[in-house]
């Protein structure tokens, strides 16, 4: 039986620099991530029980890399400015998600462009890896790049980790296996 899983990591603040990188885990080669999600989030939006906590801000990001081991994705950097409305390459990734994890020919992305630059979203395809990968601890790191001297105060940093499983169900002895994509 073959299913998707997800996992939610929480960096609880980003440091006062330009660059940032957060080594989020370690996985087997049964947990090889098919997509992450990244969202930003104001800390002091979140604590408040009178603001919206579905809110996410684009945080001054430039660009975003996602490090399985030495692979890199995604390959070209997003080069994003959202105060110049210089963000569509992470639109792209977004609009393009639904379309890979469903196998349509066809996204319908829930945010329209404006709705996205309010409210950002950042989803990395990581779903074409070496062989090396797929038969190895694979290390999952995120860098973080700003235009602006630091990252803005009090950010707050998601990732959602989707990846396949598979298990195995031996019905003479009742035993579950799992077992690598």
């Amino acid at each position: 039986m073959a299913y998707r899983m997800w996992e939610l990591y929480e960096l609880p603040s980003l440091r006062r620099t330009a660059t940032d990188i957060w080594a989020v885990k370690t996985t087997t080669s049964l947990e090889r991530p098919r997509y992450i999600i990244i969202g930003f989030q104001n800390i002091e939006n979140s604590d408040d029980i009178s603001k919206d906590v579905t809110k996410f801000t684009h945080a001054n990001i430039n660009n975003i890399r996602l490090y399985l081991n030495s692979e890199v994705y995604p390959y070209e950097r997003w080069n994003l400015d959202f105060d110049k409305k210089l963000d569509s390459a992470a639109y792209y990734a977004y609009e393009n998600f639904q379309r890979s994890y469903y196998d349509k020919d066809m996204g319908e992305p829930m945010m329209n462009i404006e709705e996205f630059r309010k409210n950002p979203l950042f989803l990395i395809d990581c779903r074409h890896q070496p062989d090396a990968l797929k038969s190895s601890n694979v290390d999952i790191k995120l860098e973080f790049e700003t235009r602006r001297t630091q990252f803005p105060d009090n950010t707050r940093v998601y990732a959602l980790i989707l990846h396949d499983a598979y298990l195995t169900y031996s019905a003479l002895d009742g035993s579950i296996q799992t077992r690598a994509p």
